[in-house]
């Protein structure tokens, strides 16, 4: 059986054509072979702009190099008098597709190039190339265009003979002399395209336990890093602690490692200050500053004013005054970011979003991520967002405990749900003065042995 990843598909994953084919890889493919289904990358094209891109199967042999298969479901054909590829689905309905071979092709290349531009791949070769699976036909008697030989495609005959199919499809594109990636190869190219990775949740006490606790991502959190990667442009919804801060960290940090140039920005300073922190060292692509703090320097260095006028309340100035000299600066700056990742999206006005969207290469299309908590919003009741997008939501308080949780759920709706372990139950304090009764109850915990100075 073929090594999976993932080991079995999502249930967004809705395509019949997809689940039949994933399943006969996994029941019928030989174990020397890695299978990797829905792999999703972000790469800058030749105007250096950063797009998305995606293949639906990649294999990878460690003696044989590695192939990108396009799946299509329906009964599949195309008109070669209009050019257009068409598929007609179970219930009779005729759709036109996009060219499943220039598809294929495109995400062969392109994902060859991710291998050989990133550092623990760059050092092995990949030969290989693409085909096309038709899960719902049967290529048997079909007169075939040149650009596609039987030995390129997999239909439904093939499903329980499919280690021979991908033979004859890597015996297509690759020679007997042809140099092979090896085991090494294989893991190289798997982790750049599966990489398992975890987030380090720092704690604010030094517990004995551990001084951070290492908290593996909710599938949840990974469906959305897969989102992410699929959609250029969307809205992270959270409440209080379901790590939309760390998701957006990573975001950007992963972004940045592909040499995209990518701005990270949020509203608090403190938190700016403890991003840069917790990625240092971060690439040279990722810039990090809160939104007022990059305003002024970047309206510095454009030649402009940023301090505040001596009679200006500072209220007018962050408000307005910075955001206008921002605006205005970008006219005569050409620093550009391909990526901007902003985190207290509920705190930006609307505005300030118009200054951040022309700070993009691509104003129209490029990558814009916003993490925001509605139910934080201080400074702006009335948000209004820059674009239109999919909405993805967390609804995990990952941060607390679940009796904490619990004591303060009712001031959000009752549809989040508390992902954090069961710990003690919270102490409620009424107290005129806080700072000498969370000082108190420090003490209390430190005497009793649960936390060290």
């Amino acid at each position: 059986m073929a090594r999976m990843y993932p080991e079995r598909l999502p249930d967004t994953v809705t395509s019949n054509a997809e689940r039949d084919l994933f399943a006969a890889f996994r029941d019928t493919v030989s174990d020397r072979r890695t299978v990797l289904s829905g792999v999703n990358w972000i790469y800058t094209n030749q105007r250096g702009q950063a797009r998305t891109a995606e293949a639906d199967i990649v294999v990878l042999d460690p003696e044989r190099g590695m192939l990108v298969i396009e799946v299509k479901g329906g009964k599949v054909g195309r008109d070669a008098r209009s050019g257009e590829w068409y598929s007609i689905s179970r219930g009779g309905h005729r759709h036109v597709i996009k060219d499943p071979v220039q598809q294929a092709r495109s995400a062969f290349y392109d994902l060859r190039g991710q291998l050989q531009a990133e550092y623990k791949s760059s050092r092995f070769q990949y030969p290989g190339g693409y085909g096309l699976a038709f899960t719902d036909g049967v290529a048997t008697g079909v007169e075939l265009p040149a650009e596609l030989p039987r030995a390129l495609i997999i239909d439904s005959d093939d499903l329980d003979k499919l280690d021979q199919r991908i033979d004859a499809m890597f015996r297509h594109w690759t020679g007997a002399n042809d140099p092979a990636p090896g085991a090494a190869g294989v893991q190289a190219a798997t982790d750049l395209m599966a990489r398992s990775w975890e987030l380090r949740t720092p704690l604010v006490l030094d517990i004995k336990r551990e001084a951070a606790e290492m908290r593996t991502l909710t599938e949840a959190q990974f469906g959305l890093l897969r989102s992410l990667d699929r959609n250029p442009r969307m809205l992270i919804s959270g409440c209080a602690g379901s790590g939309k801060t760390f998701l957006a960290a990573e975001k950007a940090r992963q972004l940045a490692e592909r040499g995209i140039p990518t701005l990270l920005t949020c509203f608090n300073k403190a938190l700016a200050a403890w991003l840069r922190e917790r990625l240092s060292p971060y690439p040279e692509t990722l810039h990090i500053q809160h939104f007022h703090e990059f305003a002024h320097e970047y309206a510095a260095g454009a030649g402009l004013d940023p301090e505040k006028p001596d009679e200006m309340e500072f209220g007018r100035y962050f408000d307005t005054h910075l955001p206008a000299l921002l605006m205005d600066a970008i006219g005569q700056s050409e620093q550009r970011f391909d990526a901007i990742v902003v985190d207290e999206g509920q705190d930006f006005q609307e505005d300030w979003w118009l200054s951040l969207l022309e700070l993009l290469r691509d104003p129209e299309e490029g990558i814009f991520y916003i993490f925001y908590d509605e139910q934080q919003s201080i400074y702006n009741q009335d948000q209004e967002f820059p674009f239109s997008a999919l909405v993805y939501e967390l609804y995990e308080n990952m941060r607390n405990t679940r009796g904490i949780h619990a004591h303060i759920a009712h001031f959000y709706d009752d549809h989040v749900l508390s992902a954090g372990p069961a710990g003690r139950p919270p102490v409620i304090v009424e107290t005129d003065d806080p700072a000498t009764a969370l000082g108190a109850q420090l003490t209390r915990l430190i005497r009793e042995g649960d936390l060290s100075t």
